[in-house]
């Protein structure tokens, strides 16, 4: 995860607007705010793509490191292992 500095975190904070209630409407906010990225760029090939599809693999990685796998870890306590 990149790690950017308090001055753009509280801009993003303050400019983030209503939070997603659905699984299909943070998917559309995420494929919007994707898009406006994309046609932000100067151009568009398949180097642009690769990135932004690099950034959410990266996301998601994440994501499972961060939050999945801690709750797993707990359930696992919780429940007894499987394997």
């Amino acid at each position: 995860m990149p790690y950017v500095g308090q001055d753009i975190r509280q801009f993003f904070e303050r400019h983030r607007g209503a939070p997603a209630i659905s699984p299909g409407e943070l998917a559309y906010k995420l494929a919007m705010e994707i898009k406006r990225y994309l046609d932000s760029q100067q151009k568009s090939d398949y180097a642009l793509y690769a990135s932004v599809i690099g950034v959410l693999e990266t996301l998601k990685m994440e994501i499972n490191r961060r939050l999945i796998a801690p709750y797993e870890d707990k359930k696992i306590k919780e429940n007894k292992d499987v394997f």
